[in-house]
């Protein structure tokens, strides 16, 4: 009974709420109390679950959702399906309510990761939603969870200055600090340049961020001389502007190995931190803001959709603050 309840409710669950599909069981269950229901094993809960998952990431892939977003979604999903209990259409708020609780037990998750198994769901069942799999999304009424993000501080200028001394000797870890600094890219977006993105003349590149939406992107004049000093003197041949460290041919540093090279740079630099390209942008829009740079320009130039964003990408100098409400009031 327990199958045939699944593939009826697989089938209403396009038209009717919960509430009518329980009602239409009950209906059917009474009448068939005078009947022997044979059951065959077709397996068709799981194959299309399995294939809804399937369809939800590569509308995310077709999206232009980031790589480590698909990967983080996957990770989540896959865990759910697993323990869920029931078919996945006919989830209620209170079943998501409770599984949120049991896997912050179960896998001592911490608030942050627990909101991005909450933003996974909601997003996979808004998607089942607007195809009209589902009348209704029961995440939608699950707020945010709320947490204590860790404050990112920018680096001083004089940290900055120990690590270009650092790096005095090693063209490409200088052409990579100078371009992270001019630039403020994401990891992801350096990662995938080419020699022939960059505009030598007008000093810009274009890089394909989030959501693989292009934008121009600035290099001083610091930057500029150290990218031609880099690209002058190595010796492997590749299309891309930072190249493997292991000489693979015409392959493009990958972004374990950039991190891990200026995890490098900051322990000899002694800085007393480490040094993460992420927290160098971050070092780029507080700087910007600071010698005067419009908040909407900083935000074009991050590749952010809100304002907000930005803002919590930024420190501000409370001093500056209150010097410029000394001179207008």
């Amino acid at each position: 009974m327990s199958k045939l309840h699944e593939a009826l409710i697989m089938r209403l669950c396009r038209t009717f709420s919960n509430e009518e599909i329980q009602f239409i069981l009950d209906q059917i269950d009474s009448v068939l109390l005078d009947y022997d229901i044979v059951e065959h094993d077709h397996s068709l809960t799981i194959t299309n679950e399995a294939d809804y998952i399937k369809m939800f990431f590569n509308q995310k892939i077709m999206e232009g959702k980031s790589e480590n977003t698909i990967k983080t979604y996957k990770c989540h999903l896959k865990d759910y399906l697993m323990n869920i209990g029931k078919p996945i259409l006919t989830v209620t708020t209170r079943d998501i309510r409770y599984h949120l609780a049991e896997v912050e037990q179960r896998l001592n998750y911490s608030k942050s990761t627990l909101e991005d198994r909450r933003s996974a769901l909601s997003s996979f069942y808004k998607w089942l939603k607007e195809e009209r799999y589902i009348q209704e999304n029961p995440v939608e009424p699950i707020h945010r969870i709320k947490f204590e993000k860790n404050k990112r501080e920018p680096y001083t200028q004089e940290q900055m200055e120990k690590i270009r001394y650092a790096c005095r000797n090693n063209a490409r870890n200088t052409a990579l600090i100078e371009f992270l600094y001019s630039t403020g890219c994401r990891v992801s977006e350096v990662v995938s340049i080419k020699v022939d993105d960059v505009d030598w003349e007008n000093g810009e590149v274009i890089v394909t961020g989030k959501g693989n939406k292009s934008r121009p992107v600035y290099l001083n004049v610091r930057a500029q001389l150290a990218l031609k000093r880099y690209l002058k003197g190595r010796h492997n041949q590749t299309d891309y502007l930072f190249s493997s460290t292991r000489r693979l041919g015409n392959k493009p540093i990958d972004k374990s190995s950039l991190e891990k090279i200026c995890k490098q740079m900051g322990y000899e630099a002694g800085i007393n931190r480490k040094l993460r390209p992420h927290e160098v942008r971050h070092t780029f829009a507080t700087d910007a803001l600071e010698k005067g740079v419009p908040i909407e320009d900083v935000q074009v130039m991050l590749g952010h959709e809100r304002m907000e964003t930005t803002l919590i990408y930024t420190k501000i100098n409370q001093n500056k603050v209150h010097l410029e409400h000394k001179k207008a009031f």
